[in-house]
C-alpha cells in the first residue's frame, strides 16, 4: 500500500514536473535494505529485523549560474521524504523523515557517476522511550527527532532522461539532547532507485579561472543552549560558550581554524550528584583549544570540530576530547551566525546557537 502511494505522488509530481518551465530537475524513487548499527547491548535484545526504506526524492542540477557551482563541479540541491522501519515496531516504530540534501560529482563521465550525497533535517518517530509503555526504547526520547543522511552511490544512464543508481547509505536520528534517553540510532542501508529528469537541461557554463590565495581572519562567538541530562531531571538546562578563532583559508573552498573555548554547563551539579561525585563551583566551567576545518560555499559554511579540555576539565564523565560539527552562514562582512553541536564523540552534549562578529586582513 504505501509503496503504490509513493509511485502515485511520483508519477503526479512527475507529469506536474513535465512542463517545459521546469528545468534541470529531476524526481527520483529508491528502496534500502540494511540494518542497524549495534552500538549498545541494548539493540541485540530489542533490534530483531532488517529495516527497509522508501525515499522520494526531487533533485535541481546546478549549470554554472554562479563561479560557486562551477568550483565545486555544478553539485545538485534536492530535498528528499524518506519513510523507513527501524528493527522493530512495537519499541522503535516507524520514521518519516524529510531532509534538503546536496550531491557532489566526485567523478564523472558521459555514462556514469560516482557522487555523494548528504542532508540534516527533521524526522518523526511514532514510538519514543515511555517509562511503562516502551521502557525498552533507550535510544529514541521523542517524536520529533534531526535526522542526518549521507550516502555514496554510483549512477548509471543508459536512456537519456533516466538514470539507475546504487549505493550505500548512512542514517542517524536523534533530538540532539533535548529529551531524554537520546542514544540515538544509527543505520546502514544499500540502497537502489531510478530517476527521470523533467524539461530542459541547460548547457553547462564556463568562467574564467579563478584566484585563489591563503588568506586569514579572526573572529570571536558568544553561544547559547539548552540540555537535558542523562540523569533523567524533568528539566532543561542552561549552557552557553565563548569562542575564538584565528582561520586560514586555503584558496577558496576550504578554510582551517585554530582557537579557544570558554564552555558554562548549568546541569554539572545535577549529573555529578546522580553519579555520586562531589561538586565544586569551577565544575560549571570548562576550557579547551580545538582545530577546525570546514568547507565553504557562497556565504555558508559547513565543517567539523575537535578539541581538548585544558585548564578547567569536564568533570562529570572525565572526557579529555569534545568535538562539534558546524554550519554557518556569513550575512555580512563583519558578523555570522551558527548553529552547531557540541559532542563527546557519539555522545551529544547540547545544541548551540549564536551571532559572531569576524575582522580579516587580506580575506576574499
Amino acid at each position: 500500500m504505501k509503496t503504490g502511494i509513493l509511485l502515485l505522488c511520483c508519477c503526479f509530481i512527475g507529469t506536474t514536473f513535465g512542463q517545459s518551465r521546469w528545468t534541470n530537475q529531476s524526481i527520483g524513487l529508491s528502496y534500502g535494505r540494511g540494518a542497524a548499527i549495534h552500538e549498545y547491548s541494548n539493540f541485540i535484545y530489542t533490534v530483531k529485523e532488517f529495516e527497509h526504506l522508501l525515499a522520494l526524492d526531487w533533485t535541481r542540477n546546478s549549470y554554472g549560474k554562479s563561479k560557486w557551482e562551477e568550483l565545486f563541479n555544478y553539485p545538485d540541491l534536492g530535498v528528499s521524504v524518506q519513510y523507513s522501519s527501524l528493527g522493530n515496531d512495537q519499541v522503535y516504530g516507524r520514521e518519516l523523515a524529510i531532509f534538503p540534501y546536496t550531491r557532489l560529482h566526485l567523478l564523472h563521465d558521459r555514462k556514469w557517476d560516482l557522487v555523494f550525497q548528504f542532508g540534516i533535517g527533521l524526522s518523526y518517530v511514532n514510538r519514543k522511550y515511555d517509562g511503562v509503555n516502551n521502557p525498552d526504547n533507550v535510544a529514541i526520547g521523542s517524536h520529533f527527532n534531526i535526522h542526518f543522511n549521507s550516502q555514496f552511490l554510483i549512477t548509471a544512464n543508459p536512456f537519456p532522461k533516466w538514470m539507475l543508481f546504487t549505493g550505500i547509505a548512512f542514517d542517524h536520528l536523534s533530538n540532539g539532547n533535548l529529551a531524554e534517553p537520546n542514544l540515538g540510532f544509527n543505520s546502514f542501508h544499500l540502497k537502489f532507485g531510478t530517476s527521470h529528469r523533467f524539461g530542459k537541461t541547460t548547457q553547462r557554463v564556463h568562467h574564467p579561472e579563478l584566484k585563489a590565495f591563503p588568506a586569514h581572519r579572526f573572529s570571536i562567538l558568544p553561544n547559547i543552549g539548552w540540555k537535558r541530562t542523562r540523569a533523567f531531571a524533568g528539566d532543561y538546562f542552561f549552557a552557553a560558550s565563548f569562542t575564538g578563532d584565528y582561520h586560514f583559508f586555503i584558496g577558496k573552498r576550504f578554510i582551517t581554524s585554530a582557537g579557544a573555548d570558554f564552555f558554562y554547563d548549568s546541569s554539572v551539579p545535577t549529573e555529578m550528584k546522580a553519579i555520586g561525585k562531589s561538586f565544586k563551583q569551577s565544575n560549571y566551567f570548562q576550557t579547551g583549544i580545538h582545530l577546525s576545518q570546514v568547507l565553504r560555499y557562497k556565504k555558508a559554511v559547513f565543517g567539523f570540530q575537535a578539541g581538548v579540555y585544558l585548564g578547567f576539565t569536564e568533570a562529570v564523565s572525565n572526557r579529555p576530547v569534545y568535538t562539534r560539527a558546524l554550519a554557518e552562514y556569513h550575512f555580512s562582512d563583519r558578523f555570522f551566525v551558527r548553529l552547531a553541536m557540541k559532542s563527546h564523540f557519539n555522545v551529544l552534549d547540547f545544541p548551540e546557537l549564536g551571532v559572531g562578529f569576524k575582522w580579516k586582513n587580506h580575506a576574499p
